[in-house]
């Protein structure tokens, strides 16, 4: 899916071999659930709760996101130039990498395993609390 702007919520579900790029999502409730193989570029997601949930092997490069609890019990993905604005995220995930990125929220990688931070900046109130081998 190229160069599309999308209305309506929960796309994308129990999928595989994904390709995204320049794609807006206004209403981004539980997208991309139990997805594998997810390649995406330039990516907005406004609203919603639970993007990405249960899903693996993504690679982003470009995303913005105000949906809540955006990433949660996701394994191996790669995340670059993103600004996450959220409640929780990133919560008892799995070889996560993130470069680059802005992320905000409450409880950030709250039970994340192996879980990488390059140049990123972080912001929130309780952000990785419980984080094993980050």
């Amino acid at each position: 899916m190229t160069d599309t702007r999308i209305d309506a919520p929960k796309m994308f579900r129990e999928m595989h071999d994904i390709e995204i790029e320049n794609v807006e999502m206004n209403d981004a409730d539980e997208v991309f659930w139990r997805c594998q193989n997810l390649n995406i570029r330039n990516l907005k997601l406004h609203g919603g709760t639970y993007p990405f949930m249960f899903s693996s092997d993504i690679r982003i490069d470009g995303l913005e996101s105000d949906s809540k609890y955006v990433f949660q019990y996701v394994k191996n993905v790669e995340l670059r130039n993103a600004k996450v604005t959220t409640k929780d995220a990133f919560w008892e995930v799995e070889n996560v990498t993130i470069y680059d990125s802005e992320l905000n929220g409450e409880y950030l990688g709250w039970h994340s395993h192996n879980l990488r931070l390059v140049n990123c900046h972080i912001t929130g109130e309780q952000p990785l609390c419980y984080a094993h081998d980050l």
